[in-house]
């Protein structure tokens, strides 16, 4: 009988010290919002702290309002159009924005334990949710390459860097590990045979940037990570976001739109030939998803003042004459604040 109620004593000991904290927190956030949401004429039921129905209903209704659906937690951004300042903690499940590189079945790895389990039985064990968007490398890719790519997503996503993503529907998008992450594999083989085909039961459309496309100098790894979050960003943010302007899925948006002006007069993706210039290199990049996506990240990387990874056949090596090159459709629609396309040269810090 003593020792039942030792055992009892030390459950309620570890229940005080280590549960209590976090569930106070996440409290103090549901009773601002719910007082707010109150305010507001969102009947969000007594303003007690407790995460209910009536507080989740007048989340709904409320965020319908602004044109956006519940996914099953506020994050920060949401906070922010209600005039909310959080404390650490959430209403339910909160904002993942864990940028630091850390094991895969980490507390501050925001996925489902059979997500973890599929990660971390598959080697690809180090994993960075910047701003909640998933990447995850093997064992074997160096830290600080993981660190450089979640930098890398954090600061397209957060340009004015203060700490919230600029684009409150587009970061909805991004986050969705179950359409599409960012892997980083080392070993093509194992990748192909061993990893993705038990990831893909669990996880979205993988972007890689794998170890094996590291073979240059470390300026040249930064372009390709550029390239490979920029791709991410544009086929599962934008184009899905704003797709009568950047949408890779067929050739009516505007970007797809130049990217046809451009063709075969001073743009040819090496996989692709043109009359008197043919393919210079195996594969099919005909399809929109793949030639609108490469012309697309060179225009805007050039035109923030960086240099691409690699430039496509007759691409001008200079922002000058790029913008000559231009229509003014697609540089009014780069111009517009309202899509926070990067105007000027990333800084690689924003988790150091």
């Amino acid at each position: 009988m003593i020792t039942k109620v030792n055992h009892l004593v030390s459950i309620i000991v570890l229940i005080i010290t280590f549960l209590i904290p976090s569930i106070i927190l996440a409290s103090d956030n549901v009773l601002v919002t719910q007082k707010k949401l109150n305010e507001l004429g969102f009947n969000a039921g007594a303003a007690d702290g407790i995460w209910g129905n009536t507080t989740k209903n007048a989340v709904i209704e409320y965020l319908s309002t602004k044109g956006l659906k519940f996914d099953g937690s506020l994050d920060n951004n949401e906070f922010k159009m209600l005039g909310i300042s959080v404390k650490s903690g959430s209403a339910k499940a909160g904002n993942s924005n864990s940028g630091t590189v850390t094991s895969c079945d980490s507390n501050t790895i925001n996925l489902p334990n059979n997500v973890k389990s599929a990660l971390m039985t598959t080697n690809m064990t180090q994993c960075a949710m910047p701003f909640g968007v998933l990447i995850a490398a093997d064992k074997r890719m160096p830290k600080k390459y993981v660190n450089l790519l979640a930098s890398i997503v954090a600061e397209f996503l957060d340009q004015n860097r203060d700490g919230l993503p600029d684009d409150p529907e587009l970061h909805r998008r991004l986050k969705r590990w179950k359409t599409a992450w960012l892997a980083m594999p080392t070993d093509p083989n194992r990748w192909e045979k061993k990893q993705i085909p038990k990831l893909n039961r669990y996880l979205g459309y993988d972007i890689i940037a794998p170890k094996w496309w590291m073979n240059g100098s470390e300026k040249q790894i930064r372009m390709m990570l550029v390239e490979e979050a920029f791709h991410f960003i544009t086929q599962f943010g934008l184009s899905e976001v704003y797709p009568r302007k950047f949408s890779v899925n067929s050739w009516r948006s505007t970007i797809a739109k130049e990217t046809k002006l451009a063709a075969c007069e001073w743009w040819q993706h090496p996989e692709n030939s043109c009359p008197n210039s043919p393919k210079r290199v195996q594969g099919d990049c005909r399809f929109s998803s793949c030639d609108v996506t490469e012309f697309f990240q060179q225009v805007v990387i050039l035109r923030a003042g960086m240099k691409p990874g690699w430039f496509g056949i007759g691409f001008p090596k200079s922002k000058e004459k790029l913008n000559e090159l231009l229509s003014d459709e697609i540089k009014e629609v780069l111009d517009n604040d309202q899509y926070h396309i990067i105007k000027k040269p990333l800084q690689f810090d924003y988790y150091r």
